[in-house]
């Protein structure tokens, strides 16, 4: 009887269960894309499923005005994807929506666009030149990593968040605000929000061997030197409290980081796993000699008033 009940008690939670889930939107089709009605009454595209090396998103589909590109549209969709026009209209470019696109040299960006998702146009290595739309409010994490093409950059006054290092290639060579810029500021081809004082990404801009993170500086986020190849030594001010994962990742040439005792926490794999010719310079008793400990990187202990 036992067992029974026991039965009985799961079926009636997998009924349960499955309560909390709705059935996917209906998938149509026109064209060449696949699209489904968002609540607003619009078009989303979540495919695209032609062969065209030029693609040019229509406005609307089948009556419905086109607003959301969403995540995986285009995704590692075929080689020959070499340019895209985006109409008027779109809000919402998805995560991943043109990722790996690897010969994808062209993009069109309407003013109305106001998001680009995380790795939305990742390791589209073709694309050498972007303009960002007037109007974009949010880029989000890792949007244009791997696209070794870009060599510069200009980053729209409306912009107003920013996710982990967007720019991780290692080609780009001006990334550009206007000193008005309410959200953002670039200092030496580094990149830094006003509000919370977080170092965002270094830019091959900043190409000097030697760096000091400028004092005042709260954080450094999440990969924000990653791939600098030219870096040798980056002294880091007792201003920052915290360091982002994989900060110092794939710096091949980093020898010495000095890290003071104000930073009370850092991510996973600060440096690279294989970090040999590093020596981190740390305060005796400090957060980071334990967390150099704890992960074997080597280490010295700073000269008093260094």
């Amino acid at each position: 009887m036992k067992k029974i009940a026991w039965l009985a008690l799961l079926a009636a939670l997998a009924l349960g269960a499955g309560c909390l889930f709705t059935a996917s939107a209906e998938e149509f089709r026109s064209g060449d894309f696949a699209y489904i009605l968002l609540e607003d009454g619009t078009a989303g595209i979540t495919q695209y499923k032609g062969w065209d090396a030029a693609v040019v998103i229509p406005e609307s589909l089948d009556g419905y005005p086109v607003t959301s590109i969403g995540e995986f549209a285009f995704d590692r969709l075929y080689s020959g994807l070499a340019s895209v026009t985006i109409p008027q209209g779109v809000v919402s470019i998805g995560d991943y929506a043109f990722s790996d696109c690897g010969y994808l040299a062209s993009v069109s960006m309407p003013d109305s666009v106001k998001t680009i998702g995380v790795r939305a146009f990742r390791n589209c290595s073709s694309l050498t030149a972007l303009a960002l739309p007037d109007g974009l409010e949010e880029i989000g994490d890792e949007a244009f990593a791997g696209c070794n093409g870009l060599t510069a950059v200009t980053i729209p006054d409306s912009v107003k968040m920013i996710g982990i290092n967007p720019f991780q290639g290692e080609s780009l060579e001006t990334l550009a605000v206007s000193p008005d810029h309410p959200w953002l500021a670039v200092s030496d081809g580094v990149l830094f929000t006003r509000a919370d004082k977080r170092l965002v990404c270094c830019t091959r801009a900043q190409a000097r061997s030697v760096y000091e993170v400028p004092q005042g500086t709260l954080s450094i986020g999440d990969k924000a030197f990653r791939n600098c190849a030219w870096l040798a030594a980056v002294t880091i001010p007792d201003s920052v409290t915290a360091i982002g994962e994989e900060a110092f990742f794939r710096c091949p040439d980093l020898a010495t980081v000095r890290i003071p005792g104000s930073v009370t926490s850092a991510g996973d794999d600060l440096f690279d796993r294989r970090h040999d010719n590093l020596t981190v310079i740390v305060d005796r008793n400090s957060y980071m000699e334990r967390y150099c400990r704890q992960h074997e990187i080597t280490f010295i202990y700073a000269e008093p008033g260094d």
